[in-house]
């Protein structure tokens, strides 16, 4: 997977091509897909591994059998307003180790496929810091990959997506909101 990365570095450019009726798919494109799909059941499918995965498990449980707010109030409201939607979905605890891995993974993949210029290197530091500590850090890491990609457009200086990003992010982990002095500090030196 590794080898095909540096095939296509056109930064996920290889999307669908339609050619006459029939799609073809690029080998980058192929390649993205994988990574994502791997981390994300890789992650996903785990049972009980890191440290807070009963504490996860039980939020999701007591969210389950009642919606209400006041138990909540140390947890930040992006991530009780997602194991609700989760909820609604579905009374099983795993779902919401799977759905936070797959935000954690598209957001930092996402990331790194619009701005790394190495990507199995990015990918390798993606994997060994956010990635991995997403299985005991879930709500800080869910922040720490939408504050990457907030990055990525303050590089292109795209300021209400960096904004709207660094809020969401916010709404997973305060910590967060530190993004939004140094992202402007940065940009202004």
């Amino acid at each position: 997977l590794v080898e095909v990365g540096k095939l296509g570095h056109s930064h996920c450019s290889g999307t669908l091509a339609v050619s006459g009726r029939k799609p073809v798919w690029s080998v980058n494109l192929c390649f993205w897909i994988m990574i994502v799909t791997v981390l994300i059941l890789f992650g996903g499918l785990r049972y009980r591994v890191g440290n807070d995965f009963d504490s996860y498990c039980l939020i999701f449980e007591n969210i389950c059998k009642d919606w209400d707010t006041i138990l909540y109030n140390g947890t930040e409201a992006g991530y009780v307003w997602l194991n609700r939607l989760v909820s609604v979905w579905t009374e099983e605890p795993q779902w919401i180790i799977v759905v936070t891995t797959a935000l954690i993974t598209i957001f930092g993949v996402t990331a790194i496929c619009k701005e790394s210029k190495l990507v199995p290197f990015s990918l390798f530091i993606f994997f060994s810091t956010v990635y991995y500590q997403g299985f005991n850090l879930i709500r800080q890491c869910i922040a720490c990959s939408i504050v990457l990609l907030a990055l990525v457009y303050a590089k292109r200086e795209r300021w209400f997506w960096v904004c709207a990003l660094l809020l969401l992010a916010s709404l997973f982990h305060k910590t967060a909101l530190v993004g939004i002095p140094v992202l402007f500090l940065a940009h202004f030196r």
